[in-house]
């Protein structure tokens, strides 16, 4: 509970920052005209740790965020991920980027987050987040991944595999489309953060090898795992 109660206390104090960011500025499109833009698209299960990770890059002038795709097979679950991504984007002055969820049951196996930090990351009512009226993309997490992909764009990951699994399957060659992968993920010389000691999370729920995040010719891969 006290982790929980740090993170908290971290995503409200950056979200005053936007807050703050966002009346001195005006809305940023996701596109974006500056030749010196960096153009992600963030496929997040929005855990406390991610909505941390989507308000820096919010607040960074040399990146803009084409695309959010939810994994529902994360920590967050698809309605209540869209919902808050939709508010964080708002917030962060980025109001119109496209957000949509993938399938909420993994390709293969039943591995699964706890409820208790499912329903955590699904209630941010601890964080006074603007209204929003639009919805999720209709073009679908998948979709919105090939669609945005378009070989000049770096694809960050925060959750597990699942949806970029899925492209992948639809479309191999997306990874040659894929200048620079960047996925938290790993555990780099210490032991893992599962019940079995050994797997970091985001790897014990991902796709198994040949059906995701392995397959395919692609750009830079950099990991972001868990290290001494």
């Amino acid at each position: 509970m006290r982790l929980k109660a740090t993170q908290v206390i971290a995503i409200a104090l950056l979200a005053g920052a936007c807050v703050a960011d966002a009346g001195s500025e005006a809305p940023r499109s996701p596109a974006g005209t500056n030749a010196d833009l960096r153009h992600v698209v963030v496929d997040t299960d929005l855990a406390f740790d991610d909505i941390m990770a989507l308000l820096y890059l919010l607040q960074r002038d040399d990146v803009a965020i084409d695309a959010v795709t939810i994994t529902g097979t994360g920590e967050a679950h698809c309605d209540p991920g869209v919902r808050n991504a939709l508010a964080l984007l708002a917030l962060g002055g980025a109001p119109d980027t496209p957000v949509a969820c993938g399938r909420e049951t993994p390709l293969q196996g039943t591995n699964a987050f706890p409820d208790e930090w499912r329903a955590a990351v699904d209630d941010l009512s601890m964080v006074d987040l603007p209204a929003v009226e639009r919805g999720a993309d209709p073009r679908g997490a998948v979709r919105l991944l090939l669609d945005t992909l378009d070989g000049d764009t770096t694809l960050i990951t925060l959750g597990p595999l699942t949806n970029v699994a899925e492209a992948l399957r639809d479309d191999p060659e997306l990874g040659t489309r894929i200048p620079e992968f960047v996925p938290m993920a790993g555990a780099i010389d210490v032991a893992g953060n599962t019940p079995n000691g050994v797997a970091e999370v985001q790897r014990l729920g991902r796709p198994a090898r040949g059906e995701g995040g392995d397959r395919g010719d692609g750009g830079d891969a950099r990991a972001a795992g868990r290290h001494r």
